[in-house]
């Protein structure tokens, strides 16, 4: 069971500034160091953003650059947890 518990809590590296720039790509709006956070992750596209809930459990890593590496669980929201994961 234990690769369920790896696809469930992936890797995801959050760049703040490719928000600020409207990065097609997901990337959470909000990481606060709090491990229970809830942090929104807005993947763009042709048309409305979609909003993805994610429950940050683990702060890995911080960089200059706004760059935050952290381990979360989903919460999907309208169906499209896997837009997290790219």
């Amino acid at each position: 069971m234990r690769d369920r518990e790896k696809n469930q809590i992936p890797d995801l590296w959050v760049s703040l500034l490719e928000v600020q720039r409207g990065s097609l790509k997901g990337r959470a709006t909000k990481v606060e160091s709090d491990s229970k956070q809830l942090v929104n992750v807005v993947k763009g596209g042709s048309g409305v953003p979609i909003n993805i809930e994610v429950v940050v459990v683990d702060i890995i890593h911080l960089t200059k650059y706004m760059e935050v590496k952290f381990r979360y669980v989903k919460r999907s929201i309208n169906n499209v947890a896997h837009c997290v994961a790219h």
